[in-house]
C-alpha cells in the first residue's frame, strides 16, 4: 500500500512540474524581457514622444511585470511556508 502511494505522489509531482512550466513558464526570464522592453520605450522618449501604440505597448508591459511581481512574491511565500512545515 505503501509503495502504491508512493508511486501516485511521484506520478502527481512529474505532472506538477510540467503544468507549472506550461503555466507560468521561466518567470524570471520574462521578468527581464520586459523590463528591457520597458527600458527600450523609455529610451525612445528621449528622442521624441511616443506614439499611442508605443505609450499602449508600455502600459501593457508594465502592467504584466506587475503581476509577474505578484506572481513571483507568492511562490516565495509559498516556498517558505513549505519548508518551514
Amino acid at each position: 500500500m505503501a509503495l502504491m502511494l508512493k508511486e501516485k505522489l511521484k506520478f502527481l509531482k512529474a505532472n506538477l512540474k510540467v503544468w507549472n512550466k506550461e503555466v507560468f513558464g521561466n518567470i524570471d526570464r520574462r521578468f527581464e524581457t520586459l523590463v528591457e522592453e520597458i527600458k527600450e520605450y523609455d529610451l525612445k522618449v528621449e528622442d521624441g514622444p511616443l506614439s499611442l501604440e508605443d505609450v499602449m505597448s508600455r502600459s501593457k508591459g508594465l502592467f504584466d511585470l506587475w503581476g509577474l511581481m505578484r506572481v513571483k512574491e507568492l511562490q516565495l511565500i509559498q516556498r517558505s511556508r513549505s519548508r518551514w512545515l
